[in-house]
C-alpha cells in the first residue's frame, strides 16, 4: 500500500508543532525544576526601581543597532535612522510573534517599502549583520569558557553554531569575491525551472549579491565594528543591571557569558520569541555558576520578559506610526 507524500504545507505544519513541543517541554522543565511558588517569590522581591532603569538601556541598545544597520545599508541607499529603526523593530516584532524567524523577511520588506532599495539586497545586509554578531558571540563564549564552568551541552551547541556560522561566512565571502561564479551556479539550478521563476531567481540573487557589498571604505568597516562593540556592551550592561534587580550579584564577565549564551540559544529551533530555549539556557548557566534555581529562573524569565515586552511595544508603535504592516510579500 502506497503512502501519500506529505505536501510542503504538511511538512511546515509538522515542523511548527514539533518546535512548539520543544519550547513547551523546556519551559515546563524550567518551571518544574524551580517550583512556581519559589519563582513567584523571587519575582515579587525584585527591585522594580532598578528594572525601570533597565528599559532605557535596552532602548539605547536598539537605537545603536539601527544606526549600525544603516552603515551596512549606505552603499545601497541613504535611509534615515528613523526608517532603519522602524523597519528593524517591525522585524524584531515579527520574530517574537511569527514562526521560522519570519521577522527577518518582514524587516527587509518594511525598509524596501519605505525606500527604493531592493528587498533582497536589504536581506543580504541582515545576513551579514547576523553573521558578524554570531562570530563575535562564539569568540566571546570560547574565551569565557576558560574562566567559567558551563554545561558540556552548551560547549557542544556553541561548537555546532560556530561550524554553521563559519560555513555561512565562507559562502558569503566566496559569493562577494566571485559573484559571477555564484550566479553561474545558481543559474544551473534555475535552468530546470519555468522561465518566470528563472528570471525572478536571477534578479533575486543579483540584488542579494549587491547587498553583500556593505562597506564603502575601511572607515565604514571600523565604524561598524565600534558600533557592534557598543551594541553588545549595552546588552551586557542591561543584563548586569537586571541580574541585580532580581537579587543576583554576579560580575560583569558573568553577565557577558549570559549574553553570549543567550545569543547562541536563539540559534536553536524554538517557538516565536525563543520561548523555552532561552530560559533553559540562562537557567542552566546561572545554576552552574552557583545561583539557586528559584532566583535563576526568576532572572531568566525577567530578562527575557523585559526584552520581549520592550521590543513588542516599540515594534507595535513603529508599525502604527510609520504605517507598516505584518502582511507578507513575495516581491524582491
Amino acid at each position: 500500500m502506497e503512502h501519500p507524500i506529505p505536501t510542503p504545507y504538511e511538512y511546515s505544519y509538522r515542523w511548527t508543532w514539533g518546535i512548539a513541543a520543544i519550547s513547551v517541554g523546556l519551559l515546563s522543565w524550567v518551571f518544574w525544576r524551580a517550583g512556581l511558588a519559589e519563582v513567584w517569590r523571587s519575582l515579587r522581591s525584585a527591585d522594580f526601581g532598578l528594572i525601570a532603569v533597565v528599559i532605557p538601556v535596552i532602548l539605547a541598545g536598539l537605537a545603536f543597532k539601527a544606526i549600525r544597520w544603516r552603515v551596512l545599508l549606505l552603499p545601497l541607499g541613504t535611509p534615515s535612522i528613523a526608517v532603519s529603526f522602524s523597519s528593524m523593530m517591525l522585524g524584531y516584532l515579527g520574530n517574537n510573534l511569527l514562526p521560522m524567524r519570519a521577522g527577518e523577511a518582514l524587516r527587509a520588506y518594511a525598509l524596501g517599502q519605505q525606500t527604493s532599495i531592493s528587498k533582497s539586497a536589504v536581506l543580504a545586509t541582515i545576513v551579514v549583520e547576523r553573521v558578524v554578531d554570531g562570530v563575535l558571540m562564539i569568540l566571546v563564549l570560547s574565551l569565557l569558557f576558560l574562566f567559567f564552568p558551563v554545561p558540556n551541552w552548551l560547549r557542544l551547541t556553541s561548537f555546532g553554531a560556530g561550524l554553521m556560522i563559519a560555513g555561512v561566512t565562507v559562502g558569503l565571502i566566496i559569493a562577494r569575491k566571485t559573484p559571477q561564479r555564484a550566479v553561474k551556479m545558481f543559474r544551473a539550478i534555475l535552468d530546470r525551472m519555468p522561465a518566470p521563476w528563472r528570471q525572478k531567481g536571477i534578479s533575486l540573487l543579483e540584488n542579494f549579491l549587491m547587498g553583500l557589498s556593505s562597506f564603502r571604505s575601511s572607515t565604514d568597516a571600523l565604524f561598524f565594528l565600534l558600533l557592534t562593540l557598543t551594541v553588545w556592551s549595552a546588552e551586557v550592561f542591561w543584563f548586569w543591571l537586571a541580574l541585580h534587580a532580581f537579587g543576583v550579584s554576579l560580575p560583569v564577565l558573568a553577565a557577558t557569558l549570559l549574553v553570549a549564551a543567550g545569543a547562541v540559544s536563539t540559534m536553536i529551533p524554538a517557538s516565536p520569541g525563543y520561548v523555552g530555549t532561552y530560559e533553559f539556557v540562562l537557567v542552566n548557566v546561572l545554576t552552574v555558576m552557583g545561583v539557586l534555581v528559584g532566583p535563576a529562573t526568576a532572572c531568566a524569565l525577567g530578562i527575557h520578559g523585559l526584552a520581549w515586552l520592550t521590543v513588542n511595544v516599540v515594534g507595535a508603535v513603529c508599525t502604527l506610526t510609520f504605517g507598516l504592516t505584518l502582511k507578507p510579500t513575495y516581491s524582491i
